[in-house]
Order: C-alpha cells, then sequence, then structure tokens
C-alpha cells in the first residue's frame, strides 16, 4: 500500500498509538476517515482524531503543537485544566457556590465566562482566558459596576439626597458617582426639577442652577483655604482690602494673598486681572495666582503665578508645590502633613449644595434692616412658594417674584435677585418704562411698521395685554412689552389656531380629498378643525379613484403637490398588500417577522423569514420581491441542495436495511454507513449510496 501513512509519513507514523489502535499504520491510507488513537512525544497521553486530519495538521505544522492536550484544546484533569496550571488563581478566587463545572475539567485560556470571587468578596463573570491576561480583575472594585459601598448614595449621601424621587428607573444605590448617564434631580431647597450627567454633579455639585446663580467661590478655592488653614491658622478666607477690592486667601502672618482663577471665568480677563493685581499689590502684599489651565499668562512684578488643571483632582500635587513658595516668601521651613484631598473634596463639594448663611440674601436683608435701611423689593412668599431668602445669594441671577414695598395695590413682579439688590425696584413707583398709548404705537410702528392696525390699543404696562388687529386674522392681544421684543401675530407665525387657516377656508379642494373616517379614528378631528399649518400627517383619498387612503402632511400636499403614495408604490394598503394579492405565498409568512403580510406589497425589498411547506426543511430568509418571482427554499430548488432528513427519508425508502452512522452534509462529503443485517460499515458518496444495491458484503 504505498498511500499509507507508514510509506508517506513515517515522522507522523511514530504517533500512531500500537496499543489503542487496531490496525497498523502502514494499513491505514492517508485519506482514511478512520478515529485512530496518536500518542504524544510530549505529554505522553494519546488522543483520538481522524487520520486524514491528522495528516492535514501535519503537513502544517510538523509533529509540533499537533496535540490537542498540549495545545490546551483537550482538558485532561490534574494534567492541563486550570486549576493544575494555576493553582493559585483558583484557590483565592474560584466562586464554587455559582460556578457549575469545576476548575479541574476546564481549560486555562478558555473564552467561556465563569464566576470569580474577588478579595472584597464581589462575585463576576469573566472568562479564564481573560483573567489571565490581565483583563479579568472584579469590575466593582474597579469601578467598572456598581457595589454598595462604591455606589453614589454610599459615596456622596449629600447629594444622593437630591435623586429624583419618581422620574428616574433606578436610584442612587444603582450607578457610579463617575456614570455618564443623564438622570432627573430635584434640588432640595427650591424643588426645582433638572436633568444633569451623575459625573457632572460630582465634579461640579452646585446642584440646581437656579438656586446657585451668581455663587462666587469654587470647590478648588476652598480646597486651597482648607490646605492652608493646617499651617496658617490666622488665614483668612475672601479678605477685603479695600471697598473694590478683595482677595480669596489672605495670610496676615507673612502678608500674602492668594487668588484662584478659574478658566471659564478668568479666560477673557486678562485686562481685569492685571488691574486687580496692581491694586493688590499698591497695599504692599505680595501675591500669588493659582491659574487654571486655559487662562491667558499673566507675569507682573510682586505676583508669582502657579499653573493647575481645569478640575479640582488638578489641584493635589500642585499644593506641595504652592506650599514651597510660601515657604521661601516666609523664609521658614513648612513640613508636609498629612492632608486627605478626595476625603475634603468630597465634604466640600457635599457642603456646596446649599448657601452659607453669610452669603444668603436673608442675611443681607437682616444687615440691611440692623443698619436702618431695606432692600427695594418685598420678597413674594405666596409665588416664590418654598424657596426663601435663606436658600439664595445676593448676587444670584435666578428671577423670582416681588411685590412693591411702598403700595399694595401695585402689580408683583419678576426679576433676578442681584438686580433688586442693586436697588432695582417697582417699575410703577420708579415710573420706568413709562409710555403714553401714542409714545407705545410709535415704538411699536419702529418695530413692526405698518404691518399692523393699532387703532384699538390702550397702553397700561409691559405686562399687560393690548389689543393689535392684524389685516389677515383681525384682533390679537399679546402682553405690551413682549409686542416690543419683536413679537407679532400668533396666527401668521402659526403658533395659534384661528378658523381662517382651516384647510376647508383656505385650501377647499384639498379639503375634498380629507379620509374623515380614517382621520376621526386616528386624530378624531375633522377638516374645519385643522390649520393648514399643522404639521401631523393626515389621511387623504386617492387621487386616481383607488379605493385606499395614503398618509401625507398638509404641507407636502400644498407645496408639493404630492398625489397617492400607495399607488406611487411607497405605502401599502391591504388592496395592495401581499396578503390580499398572493395569500398562497402569505401562508408561508413566519410568524417571528415583524411586519405582516399586510404592511408589504409583493413588491417589497423587505427581507423576510418564511416557512417551507415541506416539514422537514428549516424557515429560510428572502426578500418579498424574489420570494414573489418564484425562488424559495433551497432544499426545494431543483438545482439546490438536500436537506438531510430528506436524504435520510429517501435512503430508508430505498434501503431499509442501511442506517447512517454519520448524518448526510453535502453530496461530495462522503457518508458512514452500516448494514443492520451483517452490520457491515462503510463510507460511499451519498449518490453512490442511493443509486447502488445496498450492502456489498451482504450482495456478495
Amino acid at each position: 500500500m504505498n498511500n499509507d501513512i507508514e510509506s508517506l509519513y513515517s515522522e507522523l507514523a511514530s504517533l500512531w498509538d500500537n496499543d489503542l489502535n487496531e490496525v497498523r499504520p502502514d494499513s491505514v491510507s492517508i485519506g482514511s476517515h478512520l478515529q485512530a488513537y496518536w500518542s504524544c512525544a510530549i505529554c505522553g497521553y494519546s488522543y483520538p482524531r481522524e487520520v486524514q486530519n491528522q495528516v492535514k495538521i501535519y503537513r502544517q505544522r510538523g509533529t509540533n503543537n499537533i496535540c490537542p492536550i498540549c495545545r490546551g484544546k483537550r482538558v485532561i484533569p490534574e494534567f492541563n485544566s486550570l486549576k493544575a496550571r494555576h493553582s493559585d488563581i483558583v484557590e483565592a478566587e474560584w466562586d464554587y457556590d455559582k460556578n457549575s463545572v469545576s476548575p479541574d475539567e476546564i481549560a486555562p485560556h478558555t473564552n467561556k465566562k465563569v464566576w470569580w470571587l474577588c478579595p472584597n468578596r464581589h462575585s463576576y463573570p469573566s472568562s479564564p482566558n481573560n483573567k489571565l491576561n490581565g483583563g479579568g480583575d472584579c469590575p466593582y472594585c474597579s469601578h467598572q459596576k456598581v457595589s454598595p459601598e462604591t455606589s453614589l448614595s454610599a459615596t456622596y449621601p449629600e447629594i444622593a439626597k437630591e435623586w429624583h424621587p419618581t422620574r428616574n428607573n433606578y436610584g442612587p444605590e444603582d450607578v457610579l458617582p463617575q456614570s455618564n448617564i443623564e438622570v432627573w434631580w430635584k434640588c432640595s431647597v427650591c424643588g426645582n426639577e433638572f436633568k444633569k450627567k451623575v459625573y457632572q454633579r460630582i465634579q461640579s455639585p452646585f446642584g440646581c442652577k437656579e438656586c446657585n446663580k451668581g455663587r462666587q467661590t469654587s470647590v478648588s478655592e476652598q480646597i486651597v483655604f482648607s490646605f492652608l488653614s493646617q499651617y496658617f491658622p490666622n488665614a483668612v478666607n475672601t479678605y477685603k482690602i479695600d471697598r473694590n477690592t478683595d482677595v480669596d486667601i489672605f495670610l496676615p502672618s507673612i502678608n500674602v494673598g492668594i487668588e484662584y482663577d478659574g478658566a471659564i471665568y478668568h479666560k477673557n480677563r486678562l485686562d481685569k486681572d492685571i488691574a486687580k493685581t496692581e491694586r493688590i499689590v499698591s497695599h504692599g502684599i505680595k501675591l500669588i495666582r493659582i491659574r487654571e489651565e486655559g487662562c491667558p499668562l499673566l507675569c507682573m512684578d510682586g505676583c508669582i503665578c502657579v499653573e493647575t488643571g481645569d478640575t479640582p483632582n488638578s489641584l493635589e500635587e500642585k499644593l506641595p508645590i504652592l506650599l514651597e513658595v510660601l515657604s521661601q516668601m516666609a523664609n521658614k521651613h513648612f513640613n508636609l502633613k498629612n492632608f486627605d484631598f478626595q476625603l475634603m473634596l468630597r465634604k466640600l463639594k457635599s457642603e456646596f449644595s446649599t448657601v452659607p448663611y453669610d452669603k444668603s440674601l436673608e442675611a443681607y436683608i437682616e444687615k440691611l434692616q440692623h443698619d436702618g435701611k431695606s432692600l427695594a423689593a418685598i420678597w413674594d412668599k405666596n409665588r416664590n412658594g418654598r424657596l426663601t431668602p435663606r436658600h439664595v445669594t445676593t448676587k444670584s441671577a435666578l428671577v423670582v417674584h416681588w411685590l412693591c414695598p411702598n403700595d399694595s395695590t401695585h402689580k408683583g413682579w419678576s426679576a433676578p435677585i442681584h438686580s433688586v439688590v442693586n436697588g432695582y425696584g417697582c417699575k410703577i413707583c420708579s415710573n420706568r418704562q413709562r409710555y403714553t398709548t401714542e409714545e407705545w404705537v410709535i415704538e411699536a410702528k419702529k418695530i413692526h411698521g405698518d404691518k399692523y392696525d393699532y387703532s384699538q390699543s390702550r397702553y397700561v404696562d409691559a405686562s399687560t395685554s393690548i389689543d393689535i388687529i392684524c389685516s389677515i386674522h383681525g384682533i390679537f392681544s399679546p402682553p405690551a412689552g413682549q409686542h416690543l421684543a419683536g413679537r407679532g401675530c400668533p396666527y401668521c407665525a402659526g403658533q395659534a389656531f384661528h378658523h381662517a387657516d382651516t384647510i376647508t377656508i383656505a385650501y377647499p379642494e384639498l379639503a375634498k380629498d380629507w379620509d374623515i373616517e380614517n382621520n376621526i379614528t386616528k386624530y378624531n378631528i375633522t377638516p374645519d378643525k385643522v390649520s393648514y399649518h399643522d404639521t401631523r400627517e393626515f389621511y387623504w383619498h386617492c387621487n386616481y379613484g383607488k379605493p385606499h387612503s395614503y398618509r401625507a402632511t398638509i404641507w407636502s400636499r400644498i407645496n408639493l403637490g404630492s398625489k397617492c403614495a400607495v399607488c406611487h408604490g411607497k405605502q401599502v394598503t391591504y388592496d395592495t398588500s401581499l396578503a390580499y394579492l398572493n395569500p398562497l405565498l402569505a401562508a408561508e409568512w413566519c410568524a417571528e417577522n415583524d411586519k405582516t403580510p399586510d404592511e408589504v406589497t409583493p413588491k417589497s425589498d423587505y427581507e423576510a423569514l418564511w416557512k417551507c411547506p415541506n416539514p422537514n426543511h428549516p424557515p429560510y430568509r428572502q426578500k418579498v420581491e424574489v420570494r414573489s418571482r418564484g425562488t424559495g427554499c433551497i432544499y426545494c430548488s431543483r438545482y439546490g441542495k438536500k436537506h438531510p432528513k430528506d436524504y435520510e427519508d429517501e435512503l430508508k425508502a430505498i434501503h431499509p436495511n442501511i442506517k447512517l452512522l454519520r448524518p448526510f452534509a453535502k453530496t461530495s462529503i462522503r457518508v458512514e454507513c452500516q448494514c443492520k443485517i451483517c452490520n457491515h460499515v462503510w463510507t460511499p458518496f451519498p449518490y453512490q449510496l442511493l443509486k447502488g444495491k445496498g450492502c456489498p458484503i451482504c450482495r456478495k
């Protein structure tokens, strides 16, 4: 036998396991499908593999890396298993409670996920391959997943208190502080509801933007103050030098001032920063400016600049540098003390979610009363609800409600807090922007020209409605101030409904195509209630007299002249659907499709799942248009594939005494079969078996 293993590949034949195999390698062809046993010279174990497959692998690699056991493809307990090769990791982190498989039964580099238990008792899934390559560490300890001790509610409890109780699908215990998801918050001060990403609340924890407008300090500034207070107990936070100048931090013992310059506020204020530096230095104070990345360069005599990043965390490595600079200024050495930066950062971020009392409007009002003065307006307790002067700063831009302190009959108004603090009070008392009707009309015509008729207009004040006549829609009544701000007729702008704009009046020919039945069913609306400005899709009768309707916007009907979308094949109705036109084909439609036969036409390019009438054949995918032309199941096709079950049924009908040991795959691959009479096993080609006379042994 010239094509046997021994003759052609003697090196491979040396791996032949003579103890387990019943034949010798010199009697086996290299193309044989025989399942033989091979002995590895490296690990000493034997393994089964078809001869032809072993020859193919040998041609590619030689005898190196040919053994599936050495390559980790087959696991031998206590030899090449995960437990045998990496017992230290298994003993320390294998989760025996959750895993249904033993670590002695799986390969070290398998990608199948198993359960691990980290030293902090977190159970998590990861593949051994990922674990051994350094990528499968505990996701809870590495802050990739939430655990009870790393959640927002555990690390930032004060911020977690403002988590909205009803508008989120999960709680603060389910997210990490560095999470990028946007959630709803409810301000604990004013009750305002707002959306913000979780990590943004941590980085900028001022919370409700309405309550915290105008605040004049920062977390970074307060971290610097807390750090320096360890070395300078008499340090002053926000020290006023003169009437117009203050400094963020002042160290009186060494006469040094420190300014913290945030990039957002100071990036376009170089001239003002220079002027302030000159004023501070003119008082004999030595100045240090800590400037965030993004601030323009500032070089001046008497001023030292320390650069830092644009987040509070960037300060951690800059604080020792700042202390060294102060040591040189004070001509004294300071030993660096323990300072828990992250603890202080979390504490300050939580504190910054409320307004300090000395910064509040309430404290400012009390100070005015102590000096015999009063605010320019009275806080409207009824309209401001739970929000009080204690909750806002004097420099806040939050717009709130006010009452006149001089005359209770004057109408209340809304204004920013800082404007009232600066002395702007009741508009009526101050006679500010008070027009006569004639003056107001002149101002209105400067903005709107002769577009409107003001013959019925009577001006009272900016917030009171005033009658104006539109030449198209008649009278409309906006607040007088809004009209001067540019607001015109809301009907012309499509912002309000007017009966003159209905399609029955404006476009009567279009109204004739209106599908009353379908539009009442979907919108409960008739054409005399629909403005031609409406942007919704409505139903219209076919323009070509067909018994169906189509959907289109009023704008497209008017401006584009669009016609029946069903007749153009862009929409589907029942009379044009596959279900109506080809019910026999529609019967093969699978329920797993996300559309029904009613929703597609026979020419649709939708790729659907079809079921073959032959129960032996599996479902298959094909476009509706292709299927409508007759192309269907590949197994039923004249030149298509033969299904394994079809082949088995055909064989059973021709040769009932022959059974298949290995299922049919395709006509070019031999099948393994066995005679039920003599138990002879042979491997013919599929077509030879069907056309032949059965078992070659029994035939003889």
